[in-house]
């Protein structure tokens, strides 16, 4: 006798049901068995086994990407508010200055004539400082400096749109030693001379 269509659908359902016997749908599998229920509701629990499958392959794949944390190109900030940073940013310094001269010495323009490091007591010493611009309410200052970093002598002059400042100090009353200026061209330091001041050399001894 020919075995009808859905016996034979019922049989092949059946096998299919009873390898996924380990699934949580395990108990309305088992009734469905029991029960003998038509083709047709075996098909239903089939087809709930398949969806609860993706469903469960859906909320795997979305707990993986959670836990690999953020995609490339959305990392989230860090968090820098505990962070010691110690780290110092070079800043440099606008090149105002074209050349700077130190000497006992000026010419007619005012300029120092001849770059000098020691001077005798007693001896001027003049410092002169060329600039490349000189943009309005430019104030140019010398400051006098000796070896305890103690200013001997200071000096403030207007620039009313020249290029070139001469400043001077006077030594009599100077000690020997080392001295150095300091030369501002506004609130910039642009130059800084070392010098040193010495003992005037003794008298020749009078001619017979």
């Amino acid at each position: 006798m020919r075995t009808p269509r859905w016996r034979a659908s019922v049989h092949g359902t059946t096998a299919a049901i009873r390898q996924a016997a380990s699934s949580r749908f395990t108990p309305l599998i088992r009734l469905a068995l029991k029960k003998r229920v038509l083709p047709d509701t075996l098909l239903i629990c089939r087809c709930l086994k398949i969806v609860t499958v993706r469903t469960s392959l859906v909320f795997l794949m979305c707990a993986l990407a959670c836990a690999k944390g953020p995609a490339p190109g959305g990392a989230a900030p860090a968090d820098a508010r505990n962070v010691a940073i110690n780290q110092v940013i070079p800043v440099q310094a606008p090149e105002v200055l074209e050349r700077s001269l130190l000497g006992s010495q000026v010419g007619k323009d005012g300029v120092v004539t001849k770059d000098e490091t020691s001077f005798p007591q007693g001896s001027p010493v003049h410092l002169t400082m060329v600039f490349r611009e000189s943009p309005g309410g430019l104030v140019s200052t010398a400051e006098w400096m000796d070896s305890a970093e103690t200013m001997v002598h200071g000096e403030r002059r207007p620039m009313n749109g020249a290029k070139v400042a001469t400043f001077t100090l006077e030594t009599k009353r100077l000690k020997p030693g080392r001295y150095h200026v300091i030369g501002y061209w506004g609130g910039n330091p642009a130059a800084d001379r070392q010098f040193e001041i010495v003992a005037p050399a003794k008298g020749k001894a009078r001619k017979k």
